[in-house]
């Protein structure tokens, strides 16, 4: 028997409301009549959209794709993907669904969404916290990001800080304890010595017996000498620093981030009135999720290994989705705010979190790590010291998938085990931002490297900085700050080790920047194929030419081995300053140093 027809619903929408949405399907639509109201914002209609009366079926946003035609693409959600009874809400969330709800008020960006998502979900766990740095040019949405994706998140566990000094910040968020007291509630073994906490007891005991006998004699209290510190609860938060100037807070901060000590404690100096200075102690208990967002690099790698380093795209396709959702939400602060409140894959989302809130879950197993650690390191030929940071980091992705479905995996007590499918989808994230962060530099940085740099030297030759800056307008199209490529952009990627900086040796005046692919970075198949010969050993073998004279196409090769150490990083160099006109052959069939003579 024949399943019967729908009942249809004629619902009269807008031309703003086309443009938002999740699933595709195509609806018949017509023209409406004047005087009705959009039923998604209540703003004028300009069609009647026929939306079949099945069940849990809502229609909530449409986008036009051809409006000339009786049918148009429509953007629909079907509700019980997001219902709120516990088999719904509990069901397995991929990494692309994740990837499409995100996608709301953060479009595009993938990688870097779901890293911070990810990185603020594990702010529940007792100590499997990761930490999220957000480097890149003004204006990019670096702030923008983690602004928006801690909505999903209780609000008790978000601290907003838009900048603090390492000192303001301990003031700010700290709150004066006894000693004595704090004592009791954590364990400060090893943070302070058992003689200072003896004395802080007796101490105590004294202060008590003096206010007994205050209260029996009816005089005012005794002075309290007992210890006080400043005592900074960071358990399970999520502190987002945003748009900070400089990367001060974060050095002093370096024990927290790298998890060194659950609890740590600081001495610092504070003015008093007349000038004077006082030593006070904090006292900070991890651990937090800490996202940092600055439009300065930074070359200290203590600070990159201990952070992801992530930059928002900056691609046409982003920017123009960007400027559409920035149009409606300054446009029409109501409608968009309501538009915001009511969809429905963003409310299924932040209940969600709740509910995982809910069930205690503070560890996240991998039984089988040395299966995911053989993985790690099937492509890594050699492993630099800083693997030691990158593999944990790839286990907490890992980890954030597995809470995010905790109740579809295997439970004991608080902990959960994760399975192949969380491997899976960890590997696949940490992927995408791997290769600039185990290098130690943005990937807005590393993107401009392979971009820009890489094609500017293909040739083996250096480029000055004006030239870097034409071929960024070329290719970005739009310009750079020359001061910003000096002071930043160049030593991020000279301390990474993919350029080096000579002066011109024609013009000493001059600074040219090469790049220096090192071997680690290829895979063994094309390692040394674009490599580039160092500054150093075609300086190098131009002084040994010059100062031989006129020798043999065989000796220069000889010497240009010597040099090198390798006959096709040889024939390389050589045919790099032949190439530059800097090594010629004279009619004599001899080969001479022509060029770049002047000043040596």
């Amino acid at each position: 028997m024949a399943a019967p027809t729908p009942e249809v619903y004629a619902k009269p929408v807008c031309q703003r409301c086309f443009a938002r949405g999740y699933r595709r399907l195509h609806l018949p639509i017509s023209r409406c009549e004047p005087g009705l109201q959009c039923e998604d914002c209540h703003e004028p209609a300009d069609h009647l959209v026929e939306i079949p009366r099945e069940q849990g079926t809502m229609l909530v946003d449409y986008a036009i794709s051809q409006p000339s035609q009786n049918s148009i693409e429509t953007v629909a959600t079907v509700p019980s993907q997001f219902e709120t009874d516990p088999e719904t809400l509990e069901r397995e969330l991929g990494s692309t669904e994740l990837d499409s709800i995100l996608g709301l008020t953060v479009k595009r960006d993938s990688a870097a969404k779901k890293t911070t998502f990810l990185a603020m979900h594990l702010a529940q766990t007792s100590q499997d916290q990761y930490n999220v740095g957000f480097q890149a040019e003004s204006g990019t949405g670096k702030t923008y990001i983690p602004d928006e994706l801690v909505a999903y998140f209780p609000a008790s566990e978000v601290r907003l800080i838009a900048g603090a000094s390492p000192t303001s910040f301990f003031h700010e968020i700290g709150e004066s304890r006894l000693l004595v007291e704090l004592e009791k509630q954590e364990d400060l073994a090893g943070v302070f010595d058992e003689d200072e906490l003896k004395k802080e007891r007796v101490a105590d005991l004294e202060y008590r017996k003096l206010l007994v006998e205050a209260e029996k004699e009816k005089r005012a209290p005794p002075r309290d000498t007992r210890r006080r510190v400043t005592f900074v609860n960071l358990a399970n938060k999520i502190v987002v620093f945003q748009d900070m100037p400089h990367w001060i807070l974060m050095e002093k901060l370096r024990p927290l981030l790298s998890h060194d000590r659950k609890i740590l404690r600081y001495q610092i100096t504070d003015r008093q009135g007349k000038g004077s200075l006082r030593t006070k102690t904090i006292v900070i208990k991890g651990y937090p999720t800490v996202v940092f967002a600055t439009a300065r690099s930074t070359r200290e790698d203590q600070e990159k290994t201990r952070i992801w380093l992530l930059s928002p795209e900056t691609t046409q396709e982003k920017i123009g989705e960007a400027l559409e959702l920035l149009g409606f939400r300054v446009g029409d602060r109501g409608a968009f705010q309501q538009w915001l409140e009511a969809d429905p894959g963003r409310r299924w989302l932040r209940l969600r979190i709740h509910r995982i809130r809910e069930t205690g879950i503070d560890d996240v197993v991998i039984k089988n790590w040395k299966g995911v650690l053989d993985r790690f390191k099937e492509k890594r030929e050699f492993l630099s010291p800083r693997a030691s940071r990158d593999w944990p980091r790839l286990l907490y992705m890992i980890k954030g998938f597995a809470l995010l479905n905790c109740f579809r995996r295997e439970r004991s007590g608080s902990s959960i085990y994760a399975n192949q499918t969380d491997i899976d989808a960890g590997f696949s994230l940490y992927r995408e931002i791997a290769t600039p962060n185990e290098l130690g530099v943005s990937p807005e940085i590393y993107d401009l490297y392979e971009s820009v740099l890489l094609p500017l030297t293909s040739g083996g030759t250096g480029v000055d900085r004006k030239e870097i800056g034409r071929a960024y307008a070329d290719h970005y199209h739009r310009t750079l700050n020359n001061d910003r490529l000096r002071r930043e952009i160049l030593p991020s990627l000279e301390s990474a080790g993919l350029i080096t900086q000579e002066a011109d040796p024609d013009d000493r005046r001059q600074t040219l920047v090469w790049c220096t692919v090192s071997a680690p970075i290829s895979s063994p198949e094309n390692r040394g194929k674009n490599s580039a010969p160092t500054p150093l050993s075609y300086d190098l073998l131009v002084k040994a030419l010059r100062k031989r004279g006129a020798s043999t196409a065989d000796s220069c090769l000889e010497m240009a081995e010597t040099i090198t150490g390798d006959r096709s990083q040889a024939e390389k160099l050589l045919g790099q300053l032949t190439a530059d006109v800097v090594l010629a052959q004279a009619p004599d069939g001899l080969w001479r140093i022509v060029k770049g003579l002047e000043g040596s």
